[in-house]
């Protein structure tokens, strides 16, 4: 993200992670896991944000560890589930899906 962002750090069972909102629009772009202070973080970044729903949705996320590209998913659609759907709450289909493609994708470490 090129633009200053605002920080959000969490801590819980000693990992600690931080959220990266957009400044301008709240958006979370961006978030970085440190499992251990000498490791390199597991990081995700969010792009291609378009409305579906009346939600403002990332449709790229690049996942990395340290200077790696792990992957990168193109999100081709959102799947919400019926609004009015009785089913069971433990069905999968009735609490909305992501289907989405990996591209470009190199082996990383995980750490």
């Amino acid at each position: 993200h090129d633009d200053w962002v605002d920080v959000l750090v969490g801590t819980y069972a000693g990992i600690d992670a931080q959220f990266y909102f957009d400044r301008t629009d709240g958006d979370l772009v961006g978030l970085a896991m440190f499992a251990d202070p000498d490791w390199d973080p597991c990081e995700i970044y969010f792009g291609n944000f378009r409305t579906v729903e009346s939600r403002h949705l990332p449709h790229r996320w690049e996942i990395r560890h340290g200077d790696r590209l792990f992957s990168v998913f193109e999100i081709n659609s959102w799947d919400f589930g019926d609004k009015t759907n009785t089913a069971d709450p433990s069905d999968d289909a009735s609490q909305g899906a992501v289907d989405g493609a990996a591209d470009g994708a190199e082996e990383g470490s995980r750490g």
